[in-house]
């Protein structure tokens, strides 16, 4: 309270105990160490299947913008062999970085196509 002002009104309560600084940090190094174990309550399968990707089709504006084709013209150049492909070898279809969200063929083909390092 201040004697001055008759309308100031005290901001700390006066039965509130002060926290130490070693309190602090002894419960935050506590509530850090049971992060890892939040894990055990996350659905897994409500994740994946956000994540999962739908086949891209030639007809999408993206698509048609790279020249996007379900099956390569060029005999060596195709999705499985290109660096932006997010798939495993051998998978029929996988991720790309220039279609987020997306599945492209295997052996499908766009403009963005760069050779992956061997």
């Amino acid at each position: 309270m201040n004697d001055r002002d008759p309308f100031a009104v005290a901001v700390i309560p006066l039965d509130v105990k002060a926290v130490s600084r070693r309190a602090v940090l002894q419960r935050g190094l506590m509530a850090g160490m049971l992060v890892p174990f939040a894990t055990f309550f996350v659905d897994h399968r409500s994740y994946a299947a956000a994540m999962a990707l739908t086949p891209l089709t030639q007809e999408e504006p993206t698509a048609k913008a790279r020249g996007y084709m379900l099956k390569s013209e060029k005999a060596d150049q195709h999705c499985d062999n290109c660096t932006l492909y997010r798939g495993k070898p051998g998978d029929p279809e996988g991720g790309c970085l220039i279609f987020p969200a997306k599945s492209v063929a295997s052996g499908a083909w766009c403009k963005s196509w760069v050779k992956r390092p061997t």
